[in-house]
């Protein structure tokens, strides 16, 4: 009896071990190219109009000055090529200002998130660029909360003998532009 039980053990190993031994093993590879393309985005939190007046003085004799808007929030994405940045700029696209006023403009960037440079509050020009943010390097500001920039709209006025009296507002649109820093 154990002669036939070795027998077919001998057999069972002979032909499963042939398997084994037959066992193969293969690869397929694949190249992936990988490349990062350039990107230059800006966007607004929302688009709607911002109303800036006059604020009457608490006491006559002293000056007329302006209101401010601290609502809006500007948002971009930049990837750029190595060792260069981008600048936003910006300028009244359309329309002028009342005479004897001007429209300032602050950017404030979130603290510590590499999103470029801001700077103190700029007189925002009719159709030339001013730039509101510079050195922005490859980065993403991200849409919510604090992100992006902060942006403060004041209405400066520069010349109170100017000012005339109107029953409807003025409009000027402020246009953005990111462009590669030459």
């Amino acid at each position: 009896m154990n002669k036939k039980i070795t027998a077919i053990l001998m057999v069972l190993f002979l032909f499963g071990g042939s398997a084994l031994l037959m066992a193969q093993t293969d690869t397929a590879t694949h190249d992936i190219d990988v490349t990062i393309a350039a990107v230059a985005l800006i966007g607004l939190d929302d688009a709607t109009t911002i109303s800036l007046t006059t604020v009457a003085p608490a006491l006559a004799g002293d000056a007329v000055t302006g209101s401010s808007d601290s609502t809006k929030r500007l948002f971009y994405t930049s990837l750029n090529l190595a060792a260069t940045t981008r600048t936003i700029d910006v300028q009244i696209s359309s329309g002028s200002m009342p005479a004897g006023t001007k429209l300032t403009l602050d950017a404030v960037a979130e603290a510590g998130a590499g999103t470029g440079t801001d700077g103190t509050p700029i007189d925002v020009a009719e159709a030339s660029d001013t730039t509101l943010v510079s050195a922005i390097p490859s980065v993403a500001t991200g849409r919510t909360g604090t992100d992006g920039a902060s942006l403060t709209y004041a209405l400066v006025v520069t010349d109170p003998a100017s000012l005339v009296v109107s029953g409807t507002p003025t409009t000027v649109t402020v246009q953005f532009t990111l462009t590669d820093d030459v």
